[in-house]
């Protein structure tokens, strides 16, 4: 999203959005306002403006959950996501649903602590190898879940003397 007045104008309806709806998290408030969840009420939104998924070997989320991690170096990251809690800053409840990387570890305190070293080997535990390939993820016909989309022939048939 560049920095421009119509950029601005969705930001402050973004702002003014959420808090008119105080029960609404942040990230439902970002999804809905850029397009890609539900409304929540019938009040008109504005046009997203243009925008695209971060590069994640940049904006990197904590391997704390299945799916997640970075591939660049350290240094390289401009945004380090480390996930204090569930929701709402309970970090006690993040260790149910949480990978074993950091568990016992509290990031906070490490990341926001005097010691540079400690927080730069906590960050490194979200490394990962990088992918062999890269897949096109924009269609698939498997979820892995034993549902899965094939090939077809069209059926035809008659109703009422008509083909359909």
């Amino acid at each position: 999203i560049r920095s421009n007045r119509e950029t601005m104008d969705w930001l402050m309806f973004l702002v003014h959005w959420t808090y008119k709806r105080p029960f609404a998290h942040d990230q439902l408030a970002f999804a809905t306002l850029l397009g890609i969840g539900p409304l929540v009420d019938d009040e008109p939104l504005p046009a997203p403006p243009p925008w695209a998924p971060l590069d994640p070997n940049m904006f990197a989320n904590a391997a704390r959950f299945d799916g997640l991690g970075f591939s660049s170096e350290v240094e390289d990251l401009v945004l380090f996501h480390f996930f204090d809690g569930w929701n709402s800053n309970q970090p006690d409840e993040v260790e149910y649903f949480a990978t074993p990387i950091y568990r016992g570890l509290n990031l906070f305190d490490v990341l926001y602590g005097e010691d540079a070293a400690a927080a730069r080997g906590a960050i490194a535990r979200s490394k990962l190898k990088p992918p062999e390939k890269l897949r096109d993820l924009r269609w698939m016909s498997s979820l892995g879940l034993g549902v899965e989309v094939h090939d077809a022939t069209p059926v035809v048939f008659e109703v009422g003397g008509k083909v359909r």
